[in-house]
């Protein structure tokens, strides 16, 4: 190869039409596509070829580019970048920089793999080069396998032996297919397909989750939007149990406030409450035993220490029966608001990546699905509300859990818990 083939300029997209959502609160250049952010594909794709020097041309996000470009990357690629006012066209980039002496100006509407397929001319384009550039890109990606002819999957993903993949079709790393799952498509990493969904020539965004029994078709799912790419057709969906991001909001427990809050509260009331529980009789407290929470350890999820140890009081038998919870809170173990706690055996008994992320938010004093009125025995009600909280728990959220259990803490018709379930001592 001579030595005027080694140097390409690069113009990064500012933006394009009807790709606002795919981009998200970050540049086009980085968005996601089969895996890997589309720029990395492009480096790859010029490396490849036997370019050595890229100047990329960038009139949107720099910064989010430079640090991007500072991390551990397989490419043996000089890249240097320089900030434009505007998106130049091919001719104004050649011309204004002709000095740097490249073979030729890109853009990144189509990926150097396969220059005649555009990606970023629209929604169609977006999903439907996949099908043509997944077989070209695939191959060069870590831990990615071809399962079947067409049909491939990422690191770590995981799919249900009765789940149906059809080609063309990609699961993105660390994505998750659940049973009897129909998917020819493409689910992009870290999404997760529940049981019995469809997903007919679509594309599932980084980071969602798509409900259980839903029919996604010809369409793209992003968090909790839904774009159809043959109309261009933007949806807002708010029924979580079709739709939802699966962005984990990070579940602090009990803050330093939070602590001290309920160190006064513990010392303030202990003398009311111990003289009402020893004048109803019985047993005072009963120990009990809350699984971990997990985290996001890698791309998979992993318990964070060993089960947590709490007391109840016996005698009580509504909200005032976690008296004695309000220590974990100053210990740190439990927040104020978060799902109710489960024993090992419960969480083992959790079927499904959606429902296991009931353990992915703190076991709380007070709880979403008893917010929302449902109570131990636990059914599939309670438990989609634990694991939407988990994904989705925001401050407006947290603040409706606490004035509904405060309500239902001092409400003289306050509906009594259920009796409590036996848990291992």
């Amino acid at each position: 190869m001579s030595g005027s083939l080694e140097k390409v300029i690069l113009i990064c997209p500012d933006s394009r039409p009807g790709l606002e959502r795919v981009a998200g609160d970050g540049p086009l250049a980085l968005a996601l596509y089969l895996g890997k952010p589309l720029l990395d594909h492009a480096l790859d794709g010029l490396a490849r070829r036997g370019v050595k020097e890229v100047l990329m041309l960038v009139s949107a996000w720099p910064e989010e580019i430079r640090r991007f470009l500072q991390g551990s990357h397989t490419w043996r690629l000089s890249v240097r970048v320089v900030t434009e006012s505007v998106e130049p066209s091919p001719g104004t980039a050649a011309e204004k920089h002709a000095a740097y002496g490249a073979h030729e100006v890109l853009t990144l509407d189509f990926l150097p793999q396969a220059p005649g397929v555009p990606v970023l001319t629209g929604l169609e384009a977006w999903h439907r080069s996949r099908a043509e550039l997944l077989p070209l890109l695939a191959p060069s990606m870590i831990g990615t396998q071809e399962i079947s002819p067409g049909v491939w999957t990422g690191l770590r993903a995981q799919v249900a032996p009765t789940a149906v993949l059809a080609a063309p079709c990609w699961i993105g790393p660390a994505a998750r297919v659940g049973r009897r799952a129909r998917v020819q498509g493409f689910v992009e990493e870290g999404s997760i397909v529940d049981h019995d969904a469809v997903v007919e020539d679509s594309t599932v965004g980084p980071g969602t989750w798509l409900g259980a029994m839903t029919l996604l078709k010809t369409s793209l799912a992003m968090g909790s939007h839904l774009l159809n790419w043959r109309t261009g057709s933007v949806t807002h969906l708010t029924d979580a149990f079709l739709l939802a991001p699966l962005a984990r909001s990070p579940a602090s427990f009990s803050s330093m406030p939070g602590r001290v809050a309920a160190l006064l509260i513990l010392l303030c009331t202990w003398p009311a409450v111990l003289l009402l529980a020893v004048m109803r009789g019985g047993p005072l407290f009963r120990r009990a035993l809350a699984a971990p929470a997990r985290r996001l350890v890698g791309n998979s999820m992993a318990p964070q220490g060993n089960p947590v140890s709490y007391r109840e009081i016996t005698s009580f038998t509504t909200l005032w029966r976690r008296w004695p919870m309000l220590w974990n809170i100053v210990t740190g173990e439990f927040a104020w608001t978060g799902n109710p706690p489960l024993t090992p055996e419960e969480a083992a008994a959790l079927e499904g990546e959606f429902e296991r992320r009931w353990l992915e938010a703190p076991t709380g004093l007070f709880t979403a699905p008893e917010a929302e009125g449902s109570f131990w025995p636990w059914d599939d009600t309670a438990k989609a509300h634990a694991a939407l909280f988990a994904g989705r728990a925001d401050a407006a959220w947290r603040r409706m859990i606490l004035a509904h259990s405060l309500r239902m803490l001092f409400s003289s018709d306050s509906p009594p818990f259920h009796p409590l379930p036996p848990r291992p001592e």
